[in-house]
């Protein structure tokens, strides 16, 4: 796998996970603020996927649950599995182009150097 691929896949993981921290510790506070009465303010949405928004909204009620929380962190975990997946899918995309590009410049080279001996040939046949 060139470098650059092997760079994109690790940085793609790396944010990922990152992300999943930083979204778990965002919920756990709310909810932690919201059962010890404080007021949490809230991140502003377009920030955030549709599933981190429904999941600060169920938290930062009173009638949250753990039943509720459980659910959102299922369904957070099953849309970064896709966000995973879809990385997965571009990475595979991006080395068959590559393959497709090595393999068309090998190609060219070829003739090249077909052409060039064709006109060494001719040259010296000339002569």
């Amino acid at each position: 796998m060139p470098r650059i691929a092997r760079k994109m896949a690790t940085a793609t993981k790396f944010a990922i996970a990152v992300g999943n921290i930083l979204t778990i510790f965002m919920a756990m506070t709310m909810y932690c603020c919201q059962v010890a009465g404080h007021p949490q303010a809230q991140p502003r949405p377009q920030h955030q996927s549709e599933a981190q928004q429904q999941q600060q909204h169920v938290l930062a009620t009173p009638q949250a649950t753990p039943h509720k929380y459980q659910q959102l962190q299922y369904q957070l975990q099953q849309q970064q599995q896709q966000q995973y997946e879809y990385q997965q899918q571009l990475q595979q995309q991006l080395q068959k182009q590559q393959q497709q590009q090595q393999e068309k410049l090998l190609y060219q080279q070829q003739q090249q150097q077909q052409q060039e001996k064709l006109l060494y040939q001719q040259q010296h046949q000339q002569q």
